[in-house]
């Protein structure tokens, strides 16, 4: 009988379950084993759960102005092309002037901008894409409420 070993965890017809199965594949990006699973039930699998590294995820930068942000923004967005991933930046700046325009900057416009980021971030992240937000955003409640818009599993 056959068994799989991948990053230090084994996967065999007698000790796996379908959750391990599809962690397996999510983890390690590899396909599942023919004994498992018929093809086309492997690429449902595999559409549904992609591997790890073709995952969406939202990294977002906060700070006061002229922090850094979309410097550091833009920094990482060339390292993870350079890796073959192809991003988007949500900067705070170009949102407020092309999709927030006419907000101030009371508590209630900052946090309506911030949702709007949040809310676009969280498209692009559960459509498998890669976001990076550099936003001023200083009330820890609305970036929670991103957190949970985006999901929290994919919010960094």
């Amino acid at each position: 009988m056959k068994t799989f070993v991948l990053f230090n965890r084994t996967l065999s017809p007698l000790n796996s379950s379908g959750t391990q199965a599809r962690e397996w594949y999510r983890d390690g990006g590899v396909d599942l084993p023919n004994w498992f699973a018929r093809p086309e039930v492997a690429a449902a699998i595999a559409e549904t759960y992609p591997a790890r590294h073709k995952q969406g995820f939202c990294i977002w930068f906060t700070g006061l102005s002229a922090a850094g942000k979309s410097t550091t923004a833009e920094i990482l967005t060339v390292l993870l092309q350079e890796l073959g991933r192809q991003v988007t930046v949500l900067d705070g700046d170009v949102v407020r002037h092309n999709l927030s325009q006419g907000l101030g900057f009371s508590k209630e416009d900052r946090d309506m901008n911030i949702r709007r980021i949040g809310f676009v971030a969280g498209e692009i992240v559960k459509h498998h894409g890669a976001v990076i937000c550099a936003a001023v955003s200083p009330y820890r409640a609305t970036r929670n409420d991103v957190r949970i818009m985006v999901g929290a599993e994919r919010f960094h």
